[in-house]
C-alpha cells in the first residue's frame, strides 16, 4: 500500500461494536450493591466502636464479628451471622 491509498473503513452498528470489543474485558464490573457491602464492611472494620456495637447487638465476640466483616470486605461468600448492618439507621 502506498501513502496515497486510503484504507477502507466499515461502519459498525453499536451492537456489533459491543459484541466485538465488550466481551473480552478482564476486569468484570462489580454490581453496585456488592460494592456498597464491601465499602460498608471496610468502614466498620476501621471503627472499633462500630465493630463492638455490631458484635454486642448480635451476641458475637469482636473477633467473630471482625472475621465476618473481613470476609464481606474481600467479597467472599459468608453466612449472614450479623444482622441489620447494611441499611440500618444510625441512632
Amino acid at each position: 500500500m502506498s501513502t496515497t491509498e486510503t484504507v477502507e473503513t466499515k461502519f459498525l452498528e453499536p451492537e456489533e461494536f459491543r459484541r466485538m470489543h465488550g466481551g473480552g474485558n478482564p476486569r468484570q464490573r462489580t454490581p453496585r450493591d456488592q460494592l456498597q457491602r464491601r465499602e460498608r464492611a471496610e468502614m466498620i472494620l476501621n471503627h472499633y466502636q462500630l465493630l463492638w456495637k455490631y458484635a454486642d447487638a448480635n451476641d458475637k465476640s469482636v473477633p467473630q464479628t471482625r472475621s465476618y466483616f473481613h470476609k464481606v470486605a474481600l467479597g467472599l461468600k459468608t453466612e449472614p451471622i450479623i444482622e441489620n448492618w447494611l441499611h440500618d439507621d444510625d441512632e
